[in-house]
């Protein structure tokens, strides 16, 4: 087997420690942009929950209004 030449292990030492380091920092990015993919994931369901919750409490009062309006009407007509 050919031997190296002389300071090209030096060089190849230099090069890899930061392919190294960037490969763990891509990783890194990685695994925190799938992080907050599922928060965001997780906020938009929720927040879609809380909407539903919402129009369920705005169509209670529709009919409670209407209720109201039902009751004093009668009030009203029995004066």
């Amino acid at each position: 087997m050919p031997t190296l030449p002389p300071g090209l292990s030096e060089w190849l030492a230099l090069l890899t420690q930061p392919a190294v380091i960037l490969l763990g920092v891509g990783l890194y990015v990685n695994l925190l942009n799938k992080r907050m993919d599922d928060l965001r994931d997780g906020v938009n369901k929720r927040i879609d929950e809380l909407r539903d919750d919402m129009k369920e409490i705005r169509d209670d009062m529709k009919e409670i209004r209407q209720d109201v309006k039902t009751l004093l009407l009668q009030q009203a007509a029995k004066q």
